[in-house]
């Protein structure tokens, strides 16, 4: 079943690059004419080499008759407007507050009635460097030069750690530069500042009761567990009150929520350039970790870069969060992974791809034939029983 996921996942991605390809060899002359930074003629575009396997977007190469070398990257559909913005507004922000590599925005479009791809884009300079998922096992077998990587990359957190905000969320432009919303709920607005882990997690608990009582309606192979679950956070987010997952030296960082090899651009140990800031904005010092570093593969691993960026004046960056938290978390990503598990395309839940990508379970279905998925299952219900379980007990006690 995942097998043939996968095919229509990449016959898809196929189809779309060579329909899309038409409209940029079409448009991309008059659009590079436009920039001033640009210097030569259009003179052809192809899918960008070497990009980590992203599902999310399309990012392209477009070579100029000068030998210039610039990346597009068209955004996927299933978001419109604030990922695009959220963007630019964090390199904008980044270039001109840190010494972060960051590519440097030529010209985009969030607008879809403009676009003459019917995409929202971003066109900007190609960086240096190859993706570090590329170079990872090179890297990792010279302890000394992994060493000075991690050294560089803890460089790069400690000046994002630095930054801190009020509230929690992703960059807006309304009257000057803010932090509102999360754009990772596509189908429910959340325009509104939130100013405490509390806030946010009844938005995530209202997100998943929606989305999961969309796919029901809509045929999702694990709708029948929805239905089970529905009335119990239908009824948490009528009467449960949520600040018993609040602690009171909460503070908000500025994180770039997927920070993995795919998006570290390096020259040996040297990093020169990290990408796709669209998710980045305000969030828990915690949630780092549990959106990437996959460049770390052991506990001696996770040890060192936590020395390393103690000498940076980042501590405890690794201690986990609270009980309480921790168990939100936990909570969340069961639901998470019975909505993602099976193969739910043609746009009914823009997380699926991007979980595929980059969870390591889901990895296991990629390359273990004898990936047992109703075994996958029934573990993830028995652990969300047990959490809903729990998270009652722990509310109750705390009132």
């Amino acid at each position: 079943m995942i097998r043939s996921f996968l095919f229509l996942i990449a016959f898809s991605t196929l189809f779309l690059h060579a329909d899309i390809q038409k409209d940029l060899q079409k448009h991309l002359p008059d659009i590079l004419e436009k920039v001033e930074e640009v210097e030569g003629k259009f003179l052809r575009v192809q899918p960008f080499p070497n990009q980590g396997g992203s599902f999310i977007n399309s990012v392209y190469l477009v070579t100029t008759t000068a030998g210039e070398e610039f990346a597009l990257k068209v955004e996927n559909p299933n978001w419109k407007n604030k990922k695009t913005l959220n963007e630019i507004l964090s390199i904008k922000f980044l270039t001109e507050h840190t010494l972060i590599p960051v590519p440097h925005i030529l010209l985009f479009e969030n607008n879809l009635e403009v676009s003459p791809f019917q995409a929202e884009y971003i066109l900007m300079n190609r960086l240096e460097g190859k993706p570090l998922n590329h170079e990872i096992d090179k890297i990792y077998r010279d302890r000394e030069l992994y060493i000075t990587l991690l050294s560089n990359l803890a460089d790069i957190l400690a000046e994002l750690k630095s930054i801190q905000f009020q509230s929690l969320g992703n960059f807006s432009y309304e009257d000057g530069l803010s932090i509102r919303g999360i754009i990772d709920f596509h189908n429910y607005n959340c325009n509104e500042s939130i100013e405490s882990f509390s806030q946010y997690a009844g938005h995530w608990l209202n997100y998943y009761y929606r989305e999961m009582q969309q796919l029901s309606f809509e045929g999702h192979p694990n709708g029948k567990l929805f239905e089970k679950y529905l009335p119990t956070i239908k009824q948490w987010l009528a009467c449960m009150d949520l600040t018993f997952l609040d602690q009171p030296n909460d503070f908000f960082v500025y994180s770039h929520q997927d920070f993995v090899m795919k998006n570290i651009l390096v020259d040996g140990a040297k990093v020169t350039g990290i990408l796709d800031w669209e998710w980045s904005g305000s969030a828990l010092p915690e949630f780092e970790q549990k959106t990437g570093l996959d460049f770390l593969f052991t506990n001696e691993d996770r040890a060192l870069f936590s020395s390393l960026l103690r000498e940076r004046g980042v501590h405890d960056f690794f201690e986990l969060p609270s009980n309480n938290r921790e168990l939100f978390y936990r909570l969340v990503g069961n639901i998470y992974a019975l909505i993602s598990c099976y193969e739910w395309i043609e746009g009914k839940l823009e997380h699926t791809a991007k979980f595929l990508d980059q969870k390591l379970e889901q990895r296991m279905v990629k390359n273990d034939e004898n990936f047992d998925m109703d075994a996958y299952i029934e573990e993830k219900i028995k652990d969300l029983d047990f959490c809903i379980k729990k998270f009652e007990i722990i509310w109750r006690d705390s009132k």
